[in-house]
């Protein structure tokens, strides 16, 4: 019999231990293995874990980190679009996780329409090339992702009085 001796984000008692959510997804994914556990609970599991411990998880950490399936770039958020596999080799689901589109100077057309929908903001193609810009303009001053509020901001600086009557 083996044994995979791991812990939830790999906090333990002991330096080096092996993340439960990799190994068990792993054995899931790779090699059809079934261990009893449901996966998509282990992101809320680890949610709570890191509130009771204190010790939070890197923004980037495979599997449990808050953005690992988060997407940027032009073309991946477009491959994206098209077919879930381009950016990422599971779906986010089976772990408890979403996709998340995030705003900054990579960011692509593909991707402001996205989140522009997922606001529920009508756009023009040429606003809506506009609005990519503003946004990477934005994202290169202030060295960060641009917000949904800061978003907001540049569609009404650019529709003007139309936001409101536009907004579907």
């Amino acid at each position: 019999m083996l044994v995979a001796s791991t812990t939830l984000n790999g906090i333990g008692e002991r330096a080096g231990n092996a993340a439960t959510e990799e190994v068990a997804l792993a054995l899931r994914m790779l090699y059809n293995v079934e261990l009893g556990l449901k996966l998509e609970n282990l992101y809320q599991a680890s949610r709570l874990l890191q509130e009771i411990t204190g010790v939070i998880m890197p923004p980037h950490k495979a599997v449990m980190g808050e953005n690992a399936f988060a997407q940027e770039v032009g073309a991946i958020v477009a491959g994206w679009l098209k077919n879930p596999f381009t950016a990422e080799s599971y779906l986010p689901e089976v772990v408890g996780q979403t996709t998340k589109v995030i705003l900054g100077k990579w960011t692509g057309k593909a991707a402001v329409a996205w989140k522009l929908k997922e606001l529920g903001i009508s756009a023009t193609d040429e606003q809506i090339a506009q609005i990519t810009k503003q946004v990477k303009e934005e994202a290169e001053r202030r060295k960060q992702h641009v917000s949904e509020e800061a978003l907001v901001r540049i569609v009404r600086n650019i529709k003007g009085d139309c936001y409101d009557k536009c907004a579907l």
